[in-house]
């Protein structure tokens, strides 16, 4: 699995149990909308070092952001952001949810599905990889 090579080289995350806890976790975010599994709403596959890190978020007609812009999402419960891919995924079709996140995203957010996460973005600085970063309080 790619993402688990990525998890250990990059981030020394070996627990691959902790990351794919549940069964579904281990796949890509299907398709709303149109498209094919791994590919999003919009049918643009993001490349290995952002699909981890793409979540899907609400956004009005015309602002939908390119794909891989870079946006911040933080966890202020547990004091972790990390640099996120928008632009990917769109939705979700669910109106009573915002947005969602990739699992290892997730994951280092300290974060379950029913966490709220903060998203701020886009990023001044397009240039940061996409992954946990540390942040200073403003």
């Amino acid at each position: 699995m790619r993402s688990a090579a990525i998890l250990r080289d990059r981030f020394g995350i070996t627990d691959q149990s902790a990351v794919y806890a549940q069964r579904w976790a281990r796949q890509w975010t299907p398709a709303e909308g149109g498209g094919l599994v791994g590919q999003g709403s919009i049918s643009v596959l993001a490349p290995p070092d952002a699909e981890m890190f793409v979540f899907n978020m609400m956004h009005r007609r015309g602002d939908v952001p390119p794909p891989g812009e870079r946006w911040l999402l933080c966890n202020a419960a547990a004091g972790r952001c990390a640099v996120a891919a928008a632009g990917y995924e769109i939705g979700p079709t669910n109106q009573a949810v915002l947005g969602g996140v990739q699992r290892e995203l997730q994951f280092v957010l300290g974060a379950t599905n029913a966490t709220p996460i903060t998203v701020h973005g886009p990023l001044r600085d397009q240039s940061l990889p996409y992954g946990p970063v540390t942040c200073r309080p403003s």
